[in-house]
């Protein structure tokens, strides 16, 4: 809209009160219950190696972040959560004991490991 020698923006809402009739004539108007919502909340991201880290294991260094940002391009994203949890389950806070797990699933295969911990430990 100008005005004065100006131009300027104007937003309304998109119901009946927000639209002044001078556009309500000329708009093109999408009814709310078209519009599709998401179920799920956009911040419900899974948290990357260094968020876990510090989360589970303490302060990062240098020198470990090199470690971390290596293994996250070597491991999927679950075998690495699932890593952290096994640790914390654990009480093993060290990324050299999270380091094994992802080396031991990589090696010899994460449903052989899973399969032959539950035949030497099973559930009570």
């Amino acid at each position: 809209m100008e005005r004065y020698g100006q131009t300027a923006t104007w937003y309304f809402l998109n119901d009946d009160a927000g639209v002044p009739p001078w556009i309500a004539s000329n708009a093109v108007r999408c009814p709310s219950s078209t519009i599709p919502w998401p179920t799920t909340p956009a911040c419900a991201l899974r948290p990357n190696i260094f968020v876990l880290y510090e989360q589970n294991i303490g302060l990062l260094q240098p020198i470990i972040a090199d470690e971390l940002r290596d293994a996250e391009l070597r491991y999927p994203a679950d075998w690495i959560e699932d890593a952290f949890r096994i640790a914390v389950e654990q009480n093993k806070r060290a990324w050299r004991y999270i380091r094994a797990i992802l080396e031991r699933w990589a090696t010899e295969g994460r449903d052989a490991v899973e399969e032959a911990a539950q035949l030497t430990h099973p559930p009570r």
